[in-house]
């Protein structure tokens, strides 16, 4: 008797992305470390309390600076560690600063 093999299910891969993307945030998370991620508070129109205009926007704005490759920008994130990371995957896009 021949028996037809099954096709595997899609457990196997959402497995493997799941682990991928596991490691690529571990990634994110150790390049992190050299960044620092400072609140800037805005008033309800969108300023800071220098009068640069951010916009109002959702959520919180963090300063993000790093001394090592002397970087500085702004980030939207919802917490300080998800603004580094969002910083270190798409510097260009949030106006990070190479000096």
């Amino acid at each position: 008797m021949i028996r037809k093999r099954k096709k595997k299910s899609g457990s196997f891969r959402r497995r493997a992305l799941k682990s991928a993307r596991a490691r690529k945030a571990k990634e994110l998370r150790l390049k992190a470390r050299g960044y620092t991620a400072k609140r800037v508070r805005l008033d309800r129109q969108g300023y800071t309390s220098s009068g640069r205009y951010f916009g109002a926007g959702t959520l919180p704005l963090y300063e993000i600076d790093n001394e090592d490759e002397r970087l500085t920008g702004h980030v939207r994130a919802r917490s300080a560690e998800e603004a580094k990371e969002e910083a270190i995957r798409r510097p260009h896009y949030w106006g990070i600063r190479h000096w």
